[in-house]
């Protein structure tokens, strides 16, 4: 089967039903209030697990998926099923060879929504596992949908899982461990802390309250997409901090400070300039803006943690799901202190921020694959040989940003 003939199937249409491709275990999807959680959320709380997510380019997956249908014996397949949930009211059935998309029920109304969601199942068989690449074969089929039928469309990593003995398929978060901080119960003082960030925030003035308030919101969006695309989240976590540095940062001037000096230092005595030559091309490099916006990062970044920041604590919660009854766990904390996590080293912090701001870059304009460790198999304390993961990336902008806060109220009084 040509691939190409194998990718014009992926164009779902309505049409003569083929053989059943029944669900995991022999199940049928039946509607619970598991079942239409929105794509990536929880009934209440959250997956007992954490994994590595290792983010490919679009379409990798994909095409593996359709080179293993082309080569794999039709015995050694097995249906697989993915929620997909989209714009609209329940649609009909559609199948076409090998893919079925049938409607599941709709999705209860959220604050925010602008019309109604509903919740499909689709269907294709495979021969792999569950495993890091089945997962991302469910996204980049997602992506396909949204791209040729012109409509929003979420397929959530999800691992679907049934109930012995029963016929309801519950679908668990894969990936969801990311940063389990965020899904930790509220804090008792939030209010408490509220009032007092707000009774200070009033004393800001118009220019802080713009750049503030554009890394706040940055933030904000990097927490609500984490569970979805914690790609585009680490995108807005690098950017938050952006906006901040170039407003309170000061742009380098030392070039032994740049990680490459001694490069160009080495390129110099070879070209045999003499010193007068190699200020001038120094100095022309300094002023190049790309650079400076790095270094800028870098530098503000690996200096704008307050010394207090080492004293707090990054919690890791955690919950245990009982489908039997469709309940969780009560929260269960592993605290780590932040000291053990971030070092003080300002060189180090500099060389991981320095490799955050490529990683970011390297994906935004050249769609490199992105790489971002899970809570797990994170070495700590963290190197300068490796970018920032997600989740205490997270953690350091949202103290910079409270404490820039404090800092420019400070100031004004």
């Amino acid at each position: 089967m040509p691939l190409a003939d194998a990718a014009r199937r992926l164009d779902v249409s309505c049409g003569k039903r083929p053989a059943a491709l029944p669900p995991a275990h022999g199940a049928t999807p039946r509607l619970s209030g598991q079942t239409l959680d929105g794509p990536g959320e929880r009934p209440r709380r959250h997956s007992p697990k954490a994994y590595l997510i290792v983010w490919c380019p679009p379409m990798k997956h994909l095409v593996a998926w359709l080179r293993r249908l082309r080569t794999t014996p039709d015995s050694e397949l097995r249906p697989q099923i993915t929620r997909v949930f989209h714009a609209g009211h329940l649609p009909q059935a559609s199948f076409a060879p090998r893919l079925s998309i049938q409607p599941l029920g709709p999705v209860p109304f959220r604050p925010g929504d602008t019309g109604p969601e509903s919740c499909s199942v689709l269907q294709f068989p495979d021969s792999l596992p569950v495993s890091e690449a089945s997962m991302m074969l469910k996204e980049d089929l997602g992506a396909l949908l949204c791209l040729i039928s012109r409509r929003r469309i979420a397929a959530p990593l999800e691992i679907p899982i049934s109930v012995k003995g029963t016929n309801t398929i519950h679908f668990l978060p894969y990936g969801g461990g990311l940063d389990r901080e965020l899904i930790g119960p509220l804090p008792q003082d939030t209010v408490a802390r509220l009032s007092q960030t707000l009774t200070g925030v009033q004393e800001i003035n118009e220019r802080d309250t713009a750049v503030l308030g554009a890394a706040m919101k940055l933030h904000y969006g990097a927490c609500l997409l984490v569970e979805r695309d914690v790609r585009s989240a680490y995108v807005l976590l690098v950017a938050a901090l952006e906006v901040l540095s170039r407003s309170y940062g000061q742009p380098p001037q030392d070039w032994t400070t740049w990680e490459d000096s001694s490069t160009w230092d080495a390129v110099f005595v070879e070209l045999g300039l003499t010193v007068q030559q190699q200020d001038v091309l120094r100095s022309k490099l300094l002023s190049n803006r790309q650079l400076r916006l790095k270094r800028t990062f870098t530098e503000y970044a690996a200096n704008a943690l307050p010394d207090d920041f080492w004293n707090l604590t990054w919690e890791q919660w955690s919950y245990t799901y009982h489908p039997q009854d469709s309940s969780w766990s009560e929260p269960v904390s592993s605290p780590i202190p932040v000291a053990e996590i971030v070092p003080r080293d300002v060189d180090v912090l500099s060389k991981a921020f320095a490799r955050t701001y490529d990683v970011r870059s390297a994906y935004v304009h050249r769609g490199d694959e992105f790489d971002v460790a899970g809570s797990l198999k994170v070495s700590l304390p963290l190197s300068g040989d490796t970018p920032i993961p997600y989740q205490f990336l997270r953690l350091i902008v949202g103290q910079v940003i409270l404490h820039e806060m404090h800092r420019v109220q400070t100031r004004q009084n």
